[in-house]
């Protein structure tokens, strides 16, 4: 019984603990020049910070298609370094 209860104690101390997980939204930038034309083959970088530190944790380039669409998926962050 002793044993039973340690457990779930433990189990219930460990969810407290925070995880930092940072994640990558769906992205999807459009870059024009100054007339509202597409650019293309511009160089779009998204930077993942972490909070509280303030930290650079990840940095991805994408460069933008003929349209000047630069598209990012769902994602882990820890998967594009």
């Amino acid at each position: 019984m002793r044993a039973i209860i340690f457990v779930i104690y433990v189990i219930l101390i460990s969810a407290c603990y925070p995880i930092n997980k940072t994640i990558q939204p769906h992205a999807e930038i459009v870059v024009v020049d100054e007339r509202g034309n597409p650019v293309c083959d511009a160089v779009v970088t998204l930077i993942a910070g972490a909070y509280p530190y303030g930290e650079e944790r990840t940095r991805m380039s994408i460069k933008t298609d003929d349209s000047g669409k630069a598209i990012t998926s769902d994602c882990n962050v820890t998967q594009l370094v």
